[in-house]
């Protein structure tokens, strides 16, 4: 594909901007490259770093090359306070729709403080008598899901843009992926793979 030689970025973002630096705190170490998080062009890639976007980057093509995925291993980049650890790209007809990040450390306090009103979705059944009653907590530094809710999922619907953030637990394991997808990927896919039926 023509669109997949190899891409300078400086950030990958959906607005293509650098976020306003934050205040650094033990918990919070400043990232080399912070981004933020806006619905506008969100579909462009920017810059980020001296990293390339390119075939050594391609995961796969499928449906005759109109869908591709690209992972980036440790983009050096950060957002919302915590560092991305892998990046994956979604392209459908050469447009990018999707970015999932895949996180060192649970960011939901920081979107929901960006984002504001979200819905929630429990994840697993051991967390039923708390995601009726405790979900949300405060603090002196703002709102933040009840820890002792292990597993679960926050979304948000901005202008034309979903944003998903997956928190999932157990006695070993974390994991933390934030999602910004266009409105239209899943009937774009949709409509791509019903092409080939």
């Amino acid at each position: 594909m023509k669109f997949f030689t190899p891409i300078y970025l400086v950030s990958i973002l959906w607005s293509c901007e650098k976020a306003l630096p934050q205040k650094t705190t033990p918990e919070q170490p400043k990232m080399e490259s912070e981004v933020s998080v806006s619905s506008e062009n969100w579909n462009q890639l920017g810059e980020w770093g001296d990293e390339e976007i390119g075939e050594e980057n391609l995961f796969g093509n499928f449906h005759s090359d109109r869908v591709s995925f690209h992972i980036v291993e440790d983009p050096n980049i950060g957002l919302h306070g915590g560092k991305v650890q892998e990046m994956t790209l979604y392209f459908i007809d050469d447009l990018l729709c999707r970015k999932k990040y895949d996180l060192n450390k649970n960011i939901s306090s920081a979107l929901i403080s960006q984002y504001g009103n979200f819905k929630f979705k429990k994840l697993r059944i051991e967390t039923d008598s708390l995601s009726q009653t405790q979900i949300l907590l405060r603090s002196d530094s703002g709102f933040f899901i009840n820890p002792l809710i292990g597993n679960y999922q926050l979304k948000w619907i901005k202008d034309t843009t979903l944003y998903f953030f997956r928190h999932e637990q157990d006695s070993l394991l974390e994991s933390n992926v934030f999602i910004e997808e266009s409105q239209q990927y899943q009937e774009l896919y949709t409509r791509v793979e019903q092409s080939f039926h």
